[in-house]
């Protein structure tokens, strides 16, 4: 039976393929109908969704933890319908080329196509269009994700401006102070029956003998963590007494002190809440109680040892920060005294909340806190005189400690302001982000400090770890270095850019809204088509100065750091820095324009009007911008060579944007247009190398013997070292007068700054040469020239 049916197919296997390529044929149709269908079911739903989402921020008031739900739902669902869109759009550009295979549709007037084309070609386009729709769609969902986002993180904003700008009454209200006599006794009472509820609810769950050994447990286990905490503070303490250390293990300490403070009492406290929640020993409104002292403990804990390990109060040679002791003691003390105050406020405002106490008290604990904080800062400010910065920088001041205390006195008047007209919400938010900032700006300073210095250290010959890398890797230890450098810059990089998202978070600035558009946040009016908002013009005004400070950061660590180590010449060194200062410019001006709002057309209308005022008035300017770009591209002039301009010569020093800096020999700066360089004569004396040419004329008495005096010239300069062999130094009878004999050496050094040294120095032997011989008082003139070597 078998035999038979393989016999049947060889025989008819024409008849079988074309059976198989119809059955295929009508599957394909129905599969990619079915395809098409779940794909628009899965962006229908999707719509639906985004619809939904969009109508609940939009037609009642949310928190904003809803925002960050929906905002990340809405996320999900634009990476699935960029998913979607990524899988349909090449399917549809494969059946357009196909499309276009077939060649246009003929006219009437033409001869009809065949039949099977005509099917083709209907099918295909029936193809296309549902392909077509599917992406047109996908791409409509994906404009309406974007839009929901930018709106969302709108909204959180103005609700967070809403919050922080609440006003209540003041504290030197009457009213303030009525409300809160009239609630005290409501109040007392209140903490009075919570208290009450708590023993009674701790005796009920573990019995009075239970209750007293789960406090001794916890207290023992408390008692623990502050044990085990000092023991390894020692521990370090011991192992960093000796020594001159580097600012790598400088740093490396900090964080291990820091790190310690926290982690140790975390696992404490982590002990501690679970142990309470299991014995459910408290009650619902008391558990948000403990876990504000307890994390309250976590946080004065972690303020006093990063503390210790950067001001390092005992070891003045592991200090990270550079401080005089008097200086240091009063910096630590001042940070343990304002975490203490922000960490008792914690306290105060989760216990308020437990008893739900009045208004007037939050409002007053808020704004007391808030002004203990300001007070604190202001003493220790106060107390910080210029004697306690002698001792470690002596009469000047660095630029980083004026930054800090005009930080810190613009908190102090902030937080003292809200706090007094009624904002106790604003001024608690400043004193949180006054610790908040400082810390990150310290660990982001420490942070940058290990990311630098651990590459140096790997890549120091030194290091067991360079010879394995070096061994392993086979790269010369130029090249090791270039990478170091590169990869140190990228940590340094990530480093500072964490420490600001971080710092912008509680600002309801999330990672993702950095880049987008900002609209109105509080006031703003409409000119035409464009909407001008102060808070978006702000922002963008922020984005361009940050992309600005970024690319004079990168361009300082590429002339510091990278270019110095690159056996580029010091030309193409400038040109990079300079090209990367354009570009930065260019793409901190669009990112500051996006924030702006402004749309391509508006920029195209911008730069039109820009236009116009060149075309009056600022040609020249943009003649030298191109040329300076020309300048830099061509390199036919770089920085640190020698050239003539008229009769002016020097060394180029800086090209600018609109004119070049040439440094003469009197020191003296030349300004020259880039338009005057480019269009102009310009003689450079080291454009194919930096070879000079020495040319002395020495005139000699009439009745000298010339063979003698060329023979006197050419041992001067076969004995001068710096002279070039090849071409050979070369004396020439040049000239035979009434009263002398003149004669001349022409000569090549390999470097063109050293030409007038060399030619003194072959004055000087010619002279006593000549004079040794007999040949008396001669006459010199000295050219001291640049040009190609002669072959």
């Amino acid at each position: 039976m078998a035999a038979l049916i393989v016999s049947f197919l060889r025989q008819h296997r024409s008849l079988v393929f074309s059976l198989l390529a119809l059955v295929l044929l009508s599957w394909s149709a129905p599969v990619n109908a079915q395809d098409q269908t779940n794909v628009r079911a899965q962006l229908d739903a999707l719509r639906l969704e985004l619809d939904g989402i969009e109508a609940a921020i939009t037609s009642r008031p949310i928190g904003d933890s809803s925002f960050q739900e929906k905002r990340q739902r809405v996320e999900a669902i634009a990476q699935s319908v960029k998913t979607i869109t990524d899988e349909q759009s090449p399917r549809a550009e494969a059946i357009r080329s196909r499309l276009k295979e077939l060649g246009p549709k003929p006219d009437d007037k033409a001869p009809p196509e065949s039949p099977d084309i005509s099917k083709e070609r209907e099918e295909r386009e029936k193809a296309l269009k549902e392909f077509d729709d599917t992406v047109k769609l996908a791409r409509t969902l994906s404009v309406q994700a974007d839009q929901l986002q930018t709106a969302i993180s709108d909204k959180r904003r103005a609700l967070f401006t809403q919050q922080l700008f609440s006003q209540s009454a003041s504290v030197l209200s009457p009213g303030l102070w009525s409300d809160i006599g009239f609630n005290f006794s409501h109040d007392l009472r209140a903490l009075g029956i919570v208290a009450r509820d708590t023993i009674e609810r701790a005796v009920d769950r573990a019995g009075l003998l239970g209750g007293l050994l789960i406090a001794l447990g916890l207290g023992l286990t408390a008692f623990a963590t502050t044990l085990a905490r000092r023991h390894v503070i020692a521990m370090i303490e011991r192992s960093t007494r000796f020594g001159n250390p580097t600012r790598l293990q400088r740093a490396l300490r900090a964080v291990a002190m820091g790190a310690i403070g926290f982690v140790i009492p975390f696992f404490g406290i982590f002990a501690i809440e679970q142990a309470v929640d299991g014995a459910a020993l408290l009650p619902n409104r008391v558990e948000p109680v403990m876990v504000a002292v307890l994390r309250a403990a976590v946080f004065i804990s972690f303020i006093g040892s990063l503390a210790g390990g950067i001001l390092a109060t005992a070891k003045p040679e592991w200090r990270v920060l550079p401080l005089g002791d008097r200086q240091a003691e009063k910096l630590a003390a001042l940070a343990r005294r304002i975490a203490l105050i922000i960490a008792t406020g914690r306290v105060i405002e989760s216990i308020n909340q437990a008893i739900v106490a009045g208004l007037g008290l939050s409002v007053l604990s808020k704004s007391l806190i808030a002004l203990l904080v300001a007070a604190t800062l202001t003493i220790g400010l106060y107390r910080l005189k210029p004697e306690d910065r002698g001792d470690a920088f002596g009469d000047q001041r660095p630029f980083w400690i004026v930054i800090a205390r005009l930080f810190g006195w613009v908190m102090i008047v902030g937080i003292s302001i809200s706090a007094i007209f009624g904002y106790p919400v604003l001024a608690s938010f400043l004193a949180d982000q006054l610790v908040t900032i400082v810390i990150l700006t310290v660990l982001t300073y420490i942070g940058r400090q290990i990311a630098e210095d651990s590459f140096d250290y790997l890549m120091s010959p030194s290091t067991k770890a360079f010879r394995s890398i070096q061994s392993a890797s086979g790269l010369s230890r130029p090249a090791l270095e270039q990478i170091a450098v590169i990869l140190s810059g990228v940590l340094q990089l990530l480093v500072l850019g964490l420490g600001v998202t971080l710092a912008l978070a509680p600002w309801r600035v999330d990672s993702g809204d950095i880049l987008l558009p900002l609209k109105a946040v509080i006031f703003g009016f409409t000119i035409g088509e464009v909407t001008i908002s102060f808070g978006a013009a702000f922002f963008a005004i922020l984005l361009f100065g940050a992309g600005i400070l970024l690319t004079r950061g990168l361009q300082r660590w590429l002339t510091q750091n990278y270019l110095p180590r690159t056996h580029l010449d010091s030309g193409l060194r400038n040109s990079i820095v300079t090209g990367i200062g354009y570009a930065g410019f260019i793409v901190a001006a669009a990112v500051s324009l996006s924030g702006l709002g402004l749309s391509l057309e508006k920029v195209t209308i911008v730069a039109g009007a820009l236009s116009v005022g060149i075309g009056f008035g600022l040609q020249s300017i943009v003649n030298n911008f191109v040329s300076g770009l020309i300048l830099l591209w061509e390199r036919a002039i770089r920085v640190g060579d020698w050239v003539a301009v008229g009769t002016e010569e020097g060394h180029v020093k800086r090209i600018n944007v609109r004119a070049t800096e040439i440094e003469t020999f009197d020191r003296s700066v030349l300004i020259v247009p880039n338009s005057s360089l480019v269009s102009g004569v310009v003689k450079n004396r080291v454009h194919n190398d930096r070879t000079g040419r020495v040319v002395i004329s020495v005139p000699v008495s009439r009745d000298a013997d010339p063979d003698l005096v060329h023979r006197l010239m050419s041992e001067a300069a076969q004995a001068n070292g710096k002279l070039l062999r090849d071409p050979a130094p070369n004396v020439q009878y040049k000239k035979l007068g009434e009263n002398v004999k003149e004669f001349e050496l022409t000569g090549f050094v390999a470097e063109v700054d050293d030409a007038g040294r060399v030619s003194s120095e072959l004055l000087f032997a010619i002279d006593r040469a000549l004079r040794a011989n007999g040949l008396g008082e001669i006459l010199s003139r000295t050219v001291m020239v640049n040009e190609e070597k002669s072959k």
